[in-house]
């Protein structure tokens, strides 16, 4: 008898997950059981067309003993030939990894062992044909949109509504498995509502550490979506002013930029309007009656987007007190235009990212008595808003409004004994500068005392002292300089004292004096009621009386004829005793 033997082939696959995901391993092994009494020969060929169009070789076939030869793959086929002893079972094993989904075909791995290797496959393996296998796979894709659209321009309090959608196109159930990298939203924006999925074979974390975790599985044609909201943080309170999202399966790690044409990320630019506004002279400098200040309002967007924007500066503050000198000048970049409404200096325009415009104008501050409340405040804010009560600059931004407060120096002059009192020769009469700031602000002391027709007529007997060290006091011939600077409701005063002259030296009998400011040219006359000058009349002294502190000429030449007639007497009287003295003695002598 001859042994004859019997061959059984059959096929099998082993997948690494379930489910199948990209990256999977597909393990094919084919078997070959020699089940006769002799030896039996193997020549069959596999056909992998089927299988590698949704995956790659990365396994070559490998027979688990010399009795087989397995050829290369060639053309999506090999051979597996040689001789099996009786009872003698050996396999072959190979490896193949499934594609991303954009790289399969059918999304089905089937494969097909025949005898003839020109011969093609079949269409389908049939249930129970052990020499064929056929592995369904999964397609899951992802996508991402946002409204308003990717690449539109958003602004500060929109809100954006961004929608996952998952989608199974393939022929088994397929896992979810990605992460929506939200840190380049949530520099720029707040989540308003967290994420909700519209089906329970997929959830969604809460956002948690800028991420949203999906997961869990879709049958084949299904599709679930995930939805959440974000508003955009306000202008100054934001990151980079672009809105990027990014959906990555697993941990992978997102792009630093959304390509475009890339399904799984959105890019939502906004612009950042910064506006500043400041003065010359600068805000919380005093100022007063007759001064010009010059505001500049300046706009420039360090935003990721062109910006349309409308500012209003409000002038009630400011128009109350001052009025408008010419037109507005507008310089820089974009199309800015200027309107005055009521009290407010409306700006209208658009600037693209990095570019930067100047409005400015400038006011001239009315006298004072015609003058509000002595402060020009002025505040820069959005289309309509009401400006803020009080002018609060945030330390490291930049100012939106600015101060004025305005000074006014009320001076008086006077003199004691009192204006219009007459005086006489020898009187001293004391003068006294009075400088009360009546305004809101500091203001400036600059003013002269022109004492020419006073010290025609008296000498300056106290030099002129300030009851404040921050006064300047300067006496050049007869004007005396006083400069200084008072806050708001601050006095200062300055006084000196003069004594009136002889009568017969002086010059025109009338002690006048003139206060002023520097910039002033005296008339030379006191209107009745001033308080900035003071008129003394000097009386003549009686006609007897003596003049210049000096005795009259015919008194002292009485005086000294007096004298001189007093002294003759009394040499002769002195004579008269000692020639008397001589002759009594001389009788004594003689009567001893």
């Amino acid at each position: 008898l001859t042994p004859i033997g019997r061959l059984l082939v059959s096929k099998s696959v082993e997948a690494s997950a379930d489910p199948i995901v990209p990256g999977t391993t597909l393990t094919y092994t084919i078997t070959f059981d020699n089940q006769g009494q002799g030896p039996v020969s193997v020549d069959k060929s596999d056909n992998l067309t089927g299988v590698l169009d949704d995956a790659t070789l990365t396994s070559a076939p490998v027979a688990s003993d010399d009795a087989l030869v397995v050829s290369a793959v060639d053309g999506g086929v090999f051979t597996i030939t040689g001789e099996l002893a009786a009872g003698q079972t050996e396999t072959v094993t190979y490896t193949v990894t499934v594609n991303e989904e954009d790289e399969r075909g059918d999304d089905r791995a089937t494969n097909f062992l025949v005898d003839d290797p020109s011969t093609p496959p079949p269409a389908t393996c049939e249930p129970g044909n052990l020499e064929c296998t056929s592995t369904d796979l999964p397609n899951v894709t992802s996508s991402k949109s946002v409204d308003p659209a990717s690449g539109t321009t958003v602004v500060e309090g929109d809100e954006l509504t961004y929608t996952l959608t998952f989608t199974n196109s393939g022929n088994a159930v397929g896992a979810v498995d990605f992460t929506d990298h939200l840190a380049d939203v949530l520099d720029d924006a707040t989540i308003t509502a967290q994420p909700v999925s519209s089906h329970a074979s997929v959830t969604a974390s809460a956002v948690t550490n800028e991420r949203v975790v999906v997961s869990g599985t879709l049958a084949p044609a299904q599709t679930v979506t995930v939805s959440y909201t974000v508003t955009v943080a306000p202008d100054g309170q934001r990151g980079d002013d672009v809105l990027g999202n990014y959906l990555v399966r697993g941990d992978a790690v997102p792009p630093t930029q959304c390509v475009d044409g890339d399904v799984d990320c959105t890019v939502n630019p906004v612009p950042e309007i910064v506006d500043a506004k400041s003065a010359d002279p600068a805000s919380g400098s005093p100022v007063v009656a007759g001064q010009t200040i010059t505001y500049t309002l300046s706009f420039r967007n360090d935003g990721a987007a062109a910006g349309a924007f409308v500012r209003d500066d409000v002038l009630t503050g400011v128009l109350d007190d001052a009025d408008l000198v010419g037109d507005p000048l507008v310089d820089g970049d974009g199309d800015i235009v200027v309107e005055l409404v009521g009290d407010r200096l409306v700006v209208t325009g658009s600037l693209e990212p990095g570019e930067s415009a100047t409005v400015s104008y400038s006011v001239l501050v009315r006298p004072f008595a015609q003058q509000g409340d002595h402060v020009l405040g002025n505040v820069l804010v959005r289309a309509g808003e009401e400006p803020p009560a009080t002018c609060e600059p945030v330390e490291g931004e930049d100012a939106d409004c600015t101060v004025h407060p305005i000074g006014e120096i009320a001076a008086t002059k006077s003199v004691d004994p009192a204006s219009t009192t007459a005086v006489e020769q020898g009187d001293v009469l004391t003068y006294t500068l009075t400088f009360h700031n009546t305004g809101a602000g500091a203001a400036t002391v600059d003013y002269v005392d022109r004492m020419g027709d006073v010290l025609d007529d008296a000498t300056l007997t106290r030099h002129a002292s300030a009851s404040v060290d921050t006064f300047d006091l300067e006496q050049s011939g007869d004007v005396l300089s006083i400069g200084g600077r008072l806050g708001a409701g601050e006095t200062a005063t300055v006084n000196y004292s003069v004594t009136v002259m002889a009568y017969d030296r002086q010059g025109n009998h009338v002690l006048a004096n003139y206060l002023g400011l520097s910039n002033q040219t005296p008339t030379g006359i006191c209107p009745e009621g001033s308080a900035l000058c003071t008129t003394n009349p000097i009386q003549a002294p009686p006609p007897l009386a003596i003049t210049g502190g000096t005795i009259g000429v015919g008194a002292i030449v009485a005086g000294l004829l007096a004298l001189v007639l007093g002294g003759l007497l009394l040499v002769v009287r002195r004579r008269r005793e000692t020639a008397g003295e001589v002759a009594e003695r001389d009788a004594e002598d003689r009567a001893l």
